[in-house]
């Protein structure tokens, strides 16, 4: 836009140059015709200016982090204390290296509040990591037997490692301690339900405004703070709002 307006005072220029042999009737109509020129494309550079700005506000929409998201915990993937009053809330993907970077520190808050904190899990498998939804899936079969968080477990290991290998599901599954057999029986049987559950958690989670992986919830208020000190401020603030304190 800035190149037309300066093609447009270039023109005026010209014109000039070559208009000292008209009249000057002539040259104020055709410094008119300029100047309305001109208008017409300020304007249209403001009209453009604008859309640009309000691309940029869809693209980068803000966070509500006061908003309390209703979250269903049936059947749900737990940890830790199942009566916790606070619940921490990790819509994860298991080929996500920040994924696999937010394990410890839910771990270190899961030894400082043994009581009050309860982690859930719940599959958000993006669409360009290809081993993440069978990852997903498999991770139901070793759920079957109880060893659900030791899979988790290992697959975090291999992406922190960037080694997670959709082939390897099953080694992956030995590794966890699963009983492999059982492993294989239970993902081949129940593969169809085991999807259906992982396409639900990632329903939910693009209900309740989950934008991309770690995507992680105290009591239904999105975590702005990861670190471990700003994740305890909320679970002490939860578990103080859901004791009645103000």
């Amino acid at each position: 836009m800035k190149r037309l307006t300066t093609l447009a005072l270039t023109g005026v220029l010209a014109i000039g140059a070559t208009a000292c042999q008209q009249s000057d009737e002539q040259m104020r109509e055709i410094m008119e015709q300029q100047a309305l020129i001109l208008e017409k494309l300020g304007k249209i550079e403001e009209g453009l200016a604008g859309t640009r700005v309000a691309g940029k506000r869809a693209q980068r929409p803000t966070e509500d982090y006061k908003k309390v998201y209703e979250i269903a915990y049936v059947d749900a993937l737990v940890k830790g204390n199942p009566n916790a009053p606070v619940t921490l809330t990790e819509w994860s993907d298991f080929q996500c290296p920040y994924c696999a970077g937010v394990t410890a520190p839910i771990e270190a808050l899961l030894e400082k509040y043994p009581e009050k904190l309860r982690v859930v899990y719940k599959h958000f498998p993006l669409s360009f990591h290809p081993a993440a939804k069978p990852a997903a899936v498999a991770s139901m079969a070793a759920n079957e037997q109880g060893c659900f968080w030791e899979y988790h477990d290992v697959l975090f290991d291999k992406t922190s490692k960037r080694q997670l290998d959709g082939a390897k599901l099953e080694q992956y599954a030995s590794d966890a301690g699963c009983n492999v057999d059982q492993f294989k029986a239970d993902l081949e049987k129940n593969s169809a339900a085991y999807t259906a559950r992982v396409d639900a958690d990632y329903k939910e989670g693009s209900a309740v405004d989950v934008r991309g992986t770690p995507a992680l919830y105290i009591n239904g208020r999105k975590v702005r703070d990861r670190s471990v000190p700003g994740m305890s401020a909320m679970i002490e603030a939860a578990a103080k709002e859901a004791a009645g304190g103000e």
